[in-house]
């Protein structure tokens, strides 16, 4: 089917344009003239739909700045939950699975190449402020780790020392178990003393001199919030 446009005619009518255009259609060999007309309204513009108009047209704007700064705020809300800042340290919120961690990274050198350790809690960082650290901390090359019982707490206790032992071996400090070591004077070596208590936390005893009390199992929360005091106190040393 061939359609062409064959002539358009614009007559005014008042405060509008009529406007008619004729076809040329021609099918199977045979030609036939359409004509179709239209009506446009050419009467200018009032002050009062101006003014809707640019009502309109603000509104508009309006929603969609409310919607880009929604949109800028949830994406903010939502990094926040993945990523946070404690006492100067970074973590990053984990999920594997049903379990979720808390990664905080330590610059290392592997093979001559800067690299980076990573060490996943299982408590929130923020939640161990409820556990009490009284004290300094101070970190000595070697360390005396005695415990007083095997603190299985359903595996806990486990992952409590071998979380506790990497880091520190991490940081080049020699561990060793010695049942009858006292505190050094002279901070030869950190003493770790972990053992049942009344309520979970840490005390400074003596120079670099630790107890670590661990009341209902509460093993990990007080092996990882010694851990996070080391990442505290060594953020200028890294």
């Amino acid at each position: 089917m061939a359609k062409r446009v064959k002539k358009k005619e614009i007559k005014k009518v008042k405060q509008s344009e009529e406007v008619c255009e004729t076809f040329e259609v021609g099918k199977d060999g045979e030609e036939k003239m359409i004509r179709t007309c239209g009506v446009v309204d050419t009467k200018p513009a009032t002050k009062e739909q101006i003014d809707s108009q640019n009502e309109l047209l603000r509104n508009i704007l309006l929603a969609l700045g409310a919607i880009i700064v929604i949109f800028i705020v949830i994406y903010f809300a939502i990094n926040s939950i993945r990523h946070f800042e404690y006492e100067g340290v970074k973590f990053d919120v984990v999920k594997e699975g049903n379990l979720i961690f808390y990664k905080t990274m330590i610059p290392a050198m592997y093979q001559g190449k800067k690299a980076e350790y990573n060490f996943y809690l299982r408590t929130d960082p923020r939640k161990l402020d409820a556990v009490p650290f009284e004290g300094k901390f101070y970190l000595a090359n070697n360390m005396v780790l005695n415990l007083d019982e095997d603190f299985n707490c359903d595996g806990d206790g486990i992952i409590a020392v071998a979380n506790l032992v990497k880091l520190y071996e991490f940081m080049r400090v020699g561990i060793i178990t010695d049942e009858n070591a006292s505190c050094s004077e002279n901070r030869e070596y950190m003493l770790v003393h972990v053992q049942r208590g009344d309520s979970t936390g840490i005390t400074e005893i003596g120079p670099a001199c630790y107890e670590v009390n661990v009341a209902n199992c509460e093993i990990l929360k007080a092996t990882e919030k010694l851990m996070v005091e080391t990442f505290v106190n060594i953020q200028d040393k890294i």
